[in-house]
């Protein structure tokens, strides 16, 4: 924290109190290389082009960022500077004091545990005990939220609204609960960032938490299938309304979108997810079956968060499979291309359906099983072993026409459903009148 205040202090960043007004929309985002154009200029993978339509209806944006480790701090400070954009480092909300209050509640939490505790019938006290002292220091900063958002009451600086990506991540319940404390005029919206599947377990709380567990005013869902999933999980009726999908905005401006290439090799996309080991898992099956194919080309695109140099390491692939290829091409101009998806956490499978191109789920032999398309069964195939990925490729290449005709139909509305289209008229989905929050 002190390593960053001072970086923002050398290049002489301050907090203006003038940014936030009673007009003011903060919009919490992540940032790393993704977020700039080849220009320079700002642009947002996560909440789109949400920004400019606030501001095409009177309301002042200020961006609220948190630099991810895969850009160097003071290159990702550096960039934002130079956008344009107004941007607002909670950093500069917090104190010394602040911070190492954080860290000595971080380290006094100690839960009670019963060591006899087990879950279906595996012992689960000293993997408890082990996942707490890992996440300490998150913890620490969790609990920073609180300190800033304490700093902008104290400051008399409230904004009509905070948006974030919605995830059910414990900082954005210590936003929630910071806001409502501190901040009790200010509408907080959660907006959902695709996490479909119900085993992601942290998004969805327990009947007997949401008397407790701090949640936003509102969760906007990208399509009325993640809306849907959200009340069937739990979370009250009324908090839960259909957005569009921000990130996926390009999927609708070429609806008619057609394959780049000859159909005489089959090219199969690899997607990995955010998880370093899982990817490897998922590269190394992939490579076990196609590896020596000549019919086959292999395009394998890491998550933005993954580091290729350290999946390679463990995938350990042949430098004689040529047909293996390691991309950085943006998904949406790798789609249009290829003919299969290979996938196991990540939205690109959405996305693919768009593009005709026909997803496998690769199941986990050592993960939890996130499949983002277990609410369609029916558009989505599923392999474990190289042997099945290469049964599962041979029977979609068999496919007869009506057969693909009839899967492309039903993709197309499922993919409708998962990521609405963007439209001015959505945005009202995201704004709460002032009179309109509802304090629980």
């Amino acid at each position: 924290m002190t390593y960053w205040q001072r970086i923002l202090a050398l290049r002489g960043v301050k907090i203006d109190d003038n940014w936030i007004d009673p007009t003011t929309i903060l919009l919490l985002t992540w940032v790393d290389r993704r977020n700039f154009d080849p220009d320079g200029h700002y642009i947002d993978p996560h909440l789109g082009d949400l920004a400019p339509m606030l501001r095409d209806r009177g309301l002042r944006v200020v961006y609220v960022p948190r630099i991810l480790h895969t850009i160097p701090y003071p290159e990702a400070i550096d960039r934002l500077l130079q956008s344009g954009e107004t941007f607002l480092f909670l950093e500069l909300l917090l104190t010394e004091v602040d911070w190492q209050t954080c860290q000595q509640q971080a380290q006094a939490f100690q839960p009670c545990l019963n060591p006899e505790d087990a879950i279906a019938g595996v012992p689960t006290y000293r993997l408890t005990q082990e996942h707490l002292e890992q996440t300490r220091n998150t913890l620490a900063f969790t609990l920073t939220y609180g300190a800033c958002i304490a700093s902008l009451a104290t400051r008399n600086m409230q904004p009509r609204q905070i948006i974030h990506t919605c995830e059910g991540h414990s900082w954005e319940q210590a936003l929630a609960w910071s806001v409502r404390h501190y901040l009790p005029h200010t509408a907080i919206v959660g907006y959902d960032n695709g996490n479909f599947s119900r085993l992601a377990l942290c998004l969805y709380p327990a009947a007997h938490e949401l008397g407790l567990r701090p949640l936003p005013d509102r969760i906007v869902a990208g399509g009325s299938l993640f809306q849907h999933l959200l009340i069937a999980e739990g979370f009250p009726k009324e908090k839960v309304v259909r957005g569009c999908a921000l990130r996926h905005a390009y999927l609708w401006a070429d609806p008619a979108a057609v394959k780049a290439h000859p159909p005489c090799r089959l090219r199969i996309l690899v997607a990995t997810s955010i998880g370093l080991g899982d990817s490897v898992e998922l590269v190394s099956k992939a490579v076990q079956a196609f590896g020596a194919d000549p019919n086959v080309t292999v395009m394998i695109k890491c998550h933005p968060l993954v580091d290729w140099g350290q999946v390679a390491r463990y995938a350990r692939i042949p430098a004689s499979q040529t047909q293996i290829q390691v991309v950085n091409t943006p998904i949406s101009q790798l789609l249009p291309t290829v003919d299969i998806l290979l996938y196991t956490y990540t939205l690109v499978c959405y996305e693919a359906l768009q593009y005709g191109v026909k997803p496998i789920f690769v199941r986990s032999e050592n993960f939890l099983n996130l499949n983002p398309l277990e609410a369609a069964p029916d558009i989505h195939w599923v392999a474990t072993t190289p042997t099945d990925l290469q049964a599962r490729v041979q029977q979609i290449s068999q496919m007869p026409p009506p057969a693909t005709q009839a899967w492309q139909d039903r993709a197309t509305e499922v993919l409708e459903a998962a990521l609405h289209p963007v439209s001015p008229a959505c945005l009202d989905a995201f704004l709460i009148g002032r009179d309109g929050v509802k304090q629980q």
